[in-house]
């Protein structure tokens, strides 16, 4: 694209502008070009469009600066816990949100983030009986202007024993959660001793 100058005076100033100046920006799967025009001396609204596949696209009237409304960076955890378990979600070692699971163990949050080249993640699950699942860890990039989903979450059960050695005749409680509809199997094994 040619670009011619433009020269402006203002009392004892020169500057000088492109008359046209095309920056691109690489996306995934399109190049979007911005348009910067000299402004005039005398506007007080600076208005920025942006050409996307031959398509101008035009600042939405609602947003007051006469800027384009970009999607929010934004992290989204779903997956499945255990039937209405309390989801806790921490950000380098603070606690940023809580959610609770439906009665199927479902859960899924979006978290407003800002871009971080370095962020972790961990996850863990508290089932009805105020037991903690494993933590989960999860390092991420987040970008600008995307939202980051991590789906599919899983969480181990939190089923846990009584006691570590039982005698022949004696109880053992199992107790604990795990994830609907799914199977938890027991293995138990005879020890003699030497």
């Amino acid at each position: 694209m040619e670009t011619r100058k433009l020269y402006t005076y203002l009392g004892m100033r020169k500057i000088i502008l492109s008359s046209v100046f095309c920056l691109s920006l690489f996306f995934p799967f399109f190049f979007l070009n911005f348009l910067i025009a000299p402004i005039p001396i005398s506007a007080e609204t600076i208005t920025v469009s942006a050409t996307v596949g031959g398509a101008v696209v035009s600042p939405s009237p609602e947003t007051s600066s006469g800027g384009i409304n970009l999607p929010h960076t934004s992290v989204q955890f779903s997956g499945e816990a255990y039937p209405s378990a309390t989801v806790v979600i921490f950000k380098n070692g603070q606690i940023i949100a809580t959610t609770n699971g439906d009665g199927n163990g479902f859960f899924s949050v979006t978290i407003e983030e800002k871009y971080d080249s370095t962020a972790l993640y961990g996850l863990y699950a508290r089932d009805l009986a105020n037991n903690k699942s494993l933590l989960l860890n999860y390092p991420l990039v987040i970008y600008s202007g995307y939202l980051t989903h991590i789906s599919g979450i899983r969480f181990a059960p939190t089923v846990a024993l009584d006691k570590i050695q039982v005698s022949v005749g004696d109880y053992l409680t199992v107790a604990g959660y795990a994830l609907p509809i799914n199977h938890v199997y027991l293995k138990c094994s005879r020890h003699w001793p030497l």
